[in-house]
């Protein structure tokens, strides 16, 4: 009945995955760390069925849940475990406001003892996009347990009208590539457009994959057509793989379609690597780095858990960068990235936007400053002027937390009043005011203050 339901909506093919074990437990069984469970299976065969057709990711059904109200431990955990399993699919399908719909189970209670705290933690998730239906009513088979047939077309019925409610997707997604290394996939318009955002990862402590994709919660909410790349490790997109997807995605959207590349430290170094093959309109490189490779750049330190992954990068990057896109470089020109700006091949295509003591941190810099919007709105019309943002960034400057906090260690060395002043201005900015205090502590034990 849920299938009938759905397929008389009047929206054009429906597609159904149903991943499903008897008597699964959510922890032993759909944990999210469990590498060939069936999380495991449910997101691959989900990413699968996008790469074999686009398609809008309209909703989740989960029934779940009965047996883990025989164990007191399981039932105790489930409200946790449950938010972090539904954050998890939402992360690996890269569909953050995915409808979710959760039948709330209702076994017998002389055999399910702790079943109520697993009512309890289904019907009081704190998801957005996520409701329950009840099954109390519902008709079940002799051993008190099983739905029988009236209450399985009942059910199914009731998910389908709940799943109504939610409004269909905008966009499609298209799975393009996923290996071990890389994901990859297009969400926008069905037809896609004649300029396209290609959108690549900064780099992230532990795996890539448990990220959305990079900016998409501002993209989402306009009508533009975006490629994500997710990377699973921060290698630094230093594969030979790494060029065969920049060609898949050329060959996806057509050698006529307008490309525009933007990413941030990471994301920034490889948009300007893989504009050689992707050959954008334009780049906006946000913070970016040269190189990791100390061989290359010695006095780099940051980044020493990729670095020492790495040892030596495979790629010059200077020999990939496309000579005729127009380059959009947002950087600190007070700080060590200036050093790494300054390896690159700049002429008359690059544009450096500079833009002082906003640290390595330029995105939320931009965010605190007002600036962030402006930047989305040049991302998505390409006739956009980059300048507005320099000068509202320099204008507001003196609202950013980040502003203030690069001010404040800039000057710790020697003036360590000027310092505990300009730490105390990022605290009235809302910066984080515990891990400044303790800034403002270090500056009183060198005796400065």
């Amino acid at each position: 009945t849920l299938a009938q339901r759905l397929a008389g909506t009047g929206g054009g093919p429906v597609g159904i995955i149903k991943v499903a074990r008897n008597g699964s437990y959510l922890e032993r069984h759909w944990s999210p760390s469990k590498k060939n469970g069936l999380f495991a299976q449910l997101v691959s065969q989900t990413q699968a069925a996008l790469q074999k057709q686009p398609s809008r990711l309209c909703g989740m059904v989960w029934l779940q849940g009965e047996a883990d109200g025989l164990n007191e431990e399981d039932a105790k955990l489930y409200h946790k475990r449950y938010i972090h399993f539904i954050q998890q699919v939402r992360i690996s399908l890269s569909a953050p406001t995915l409808p979710i719909v959760a039948g709330v189970v209702n076994p017998p209670k002389d055999r399910f003892l702790y079943r109520n705290k697993v009512r309890r933690s289904l019907k009081r998730a704190s998801l957005k996009n996520y409701t329950t239906v009840r099954m109390d009513d519902l008709e079940l088979q002799n051993d008190g347990l099983h739905l029988s047939a009236k209450g399985l077309s009942i059910i199914g019925k009731r998910f389908a009208n709940s799943l109504a409610n939610f409004p269909l997707p905008k966009n499609i997604t298209h799975w393009i590539w996923s290996t071990d290394n890389y994901q990859c996939w297009y969400s926008g318009p069905e037809k896609i457009p004649e300029h396209v955002i290609v959108s690549l990862p900064f780099a992230v402590v532990d795996s890539g994959y448990n990220e959305f994709g990079f900016g998409q919660s501002a993209f989402d909410k306009r009508d533009v057509g975006v490629i994500y790349i997710r990377s699973n490790k921060s290698n630094w997109f230093q594969h030979d793989e790494v060029m065969e997807l920049a060609i898949s995605i050329r060959r996806y959207v057509g050698e006529h379609t307008d490309l525009t590349l933007y990413g941030a430290s990471m994301g920034a170094y490889a948009a300007l690597l893989l504009s050689g093959l992707l050959k954008p309109k334009r780049i906006f490189a946000i913070a970016p780095q040269f190189s990791i490779d100390r061989t290359i750049v010695p006095w780099e330190t940051r980044w020493s858990k990729s670095a020492n992954r790495i040892k030596k990068f495979k790629f010059n990057l200077n020999e990939h960068i496309d000579d005729s896109s127009k380059k959009l470089i947002f950087f600190d020109n007070m700080s060590m990235d200036k050093s790494h700006v300054s390896l690159l091949p700049v002429d008359k295509n690059w544009s450096l936007i500079r833009l002082p003591y906003a640290s390595h941190q330029v995105l939320r810099y931009l965010r605190e400053t007002g600036c962030l919007p402006l930047l989305v709105d040049c991302l998505i019309d390409q006739t956009s002027d980059v300048s507005e943002i320099e000068l509202q960034a320099r204008l507001n400057k003196k609202v950013s937390s980040i502003y203030w906090m690069t001010i404040a260690k800039c000057g710790a060395p020697n003036r360590p009043k000027f310092s505990e002043n300009a730490f105390r201005e990022a605290i009235s900015c809302g910066g984080p005011k515990h891990k400044i205090l303790k800034h403002i502590e270090k500056l009183k034990r060198r005796g400065g203050l």
